[in-house]
C-alpha cells in the first residue's frame, strides 16, 4: 500500500490514544480485514469525527421488516476506510486513495445484493 506514511502513523496514533487495541491496529497495518464489528464501528466513529475526514459514500438498505445493511467509505487525508455491516457479515479495511472508486462500487454491489436477498 502506498499510503503516505506520516498520515498513516498519525491515524494509528489517534486510534491508539482513543483506546483501539494494538492487535486491531496491527490487522489494519497488515491490510487485513477487521471482522470485529464493535472495533470496526469504534474506528469509523473516531475517524469520522476528524476534521480531515470526508465521507465519500454512505448508504443503508433495509430496516423496516429486515435488519439494515450499512456501508460507508471515508477518506482520512490519503487513507480510505471502507466499512460494511449486515446481519450476515461485516468488515473494515483500509485502502489506498486510488482505490476509492473500486471500494464505492464494491460496497454498492454488496448493498444491492443484500437488498435483493431480503
Amino acid at each position: 500500500m502506498s499510503v503516505e506514511t506520516s498520515n498513516l502513523a498519525q491515524m494509528i496514533r489517534l486510534l491508539r490514544r482513543s483506546g483501539v487495541s494494538n492487535s486491531v491496529l496491527k490487522k489494519l497495518l497488515d491490510e487485513k480485514t477487521i471482522n470485529d464489528s464493535m472495533q470496526a464501528v469504534r474506528i469509523i466513529d473516531i475517524i469520522r469525527k476528524q476534521p480531515e475526514t470526508t465521507i465519500i459514500y454512505e448508504d443503508e438498505e433495509g430496516g423496516f421488516n429486515t435488519e439494515p445493511a450499512y456501508a460507508v467509505v471515508l477518506l482520512y487525508k490519503d487513507i480510505v476506510l471502507s466499512y460494511f455491516s449486515s446481519p450476515t457479515h461485516g468488515f473494515l479495511r483500509i485502502k489506498n486513495i486510488n482505490d476509492i472508486d473500486r471500494e464505492v462500487s464494491y460496497l454498492k454491489a454488496l448493498l444491492k445484493e443484500y437488498s435483493a436477498s431480503t
